[in-house]
């Protein structure tokens, strides 16, 4: 981590091999190599190497990694992965989730993966993603600062899949900017047809209706 935001490892400072120390950090702050400041840079001055506010997502901090390959028929959206899934770093792993049973069920896989298997559904024309990659927890949980609409627009034209199942409403809601109804939306990303799902969460068992998810596999076929 600070060799990533700050080009350094701290023991590449350590005068004993026990390894970086208090008279060292006081050695380096009275030579002037570390400089302590109470505030942040202000806009008209030079801005602090690490300033939280400057230090954009990078790939190595995703949750999970995107599985989007080519050829990829459908991609599956959802809000953010969920906090049993990023705890064993995988998608769809919390208890009660219907996802993986749901893709067997209709011919999406042809099988039942496990969430540790999340990968392997490439090689089914299937692709995984959320609109907020770099946090994790259930939905009232998610910030609305931590979508990115754009990114996912991108990576869907780019890769020009057939369909575009959201997996929930708030994920459907959030990239659209507007209230839905279950089923196929009118807009399109692309070529690329986009149908609201009713959540595979176990916490939304209550509101599941499995006929839309049906009728994107009939979509697909």
């Amino acid at each position: 981590m600070l060799r990533r935001k700050f080009n350094f490892f701290i023991s590449d400072f350590a005068s004993e091999a026990g390894g970086f120390t208090a008279s060292d950090f006081d050695s380096l702050v009275s030579r002037g190599t570390i400089e302590i400041k109470e505030s942040f840079a202000t806009d008209d001055s030079e801005p602090l190497i690490g300033k939280p506010s400057d230090q954009a997502p990078v790939e190595e901090d995703r949750v999970l990694p995107d599985v989007l390959e080519p050829g990829c028929q459908v991609v599956f959206c959802g809000t953010a992965v969920g906090t049993r899934s990023a705890e064993i770093r995988a998608y769809y792993a919390g208890s009660g989730n219907q996802f993986w049973p749901v893709l067997a069920r209709l011919g999406l896989t042809p099988r039942l993966l496990s969430p540790s298997e999340f990968r392997n559904v490439a090689q089914y024309g299937v692709g995984l993603t959320d609109l907020a990659r770099f946090t994790s927890g259930g939905d009232a949980d998610i910030a609305a600062g931590a979508f990115d609409a754009d990114a996912f627009r991108r990576k869907i034209e780019q890769l020009h899949p057939k369909a575009i199942g959201f997996n929930g409403k708030r994920a459907a809601e959030t990239y659209l900017g507007r209230k839905v109804v279950y089923g196929r939306q009118p807009e399109t990303i692309g070529e690329a047809a986009i149908f609201a799902l009713p959540s595979t969460s176990g916490a939304a068992r209550g509101y599941w209706n499995e006929s839309h998810w049906e009728a994107l596999a009939a979509f697909l076929r």
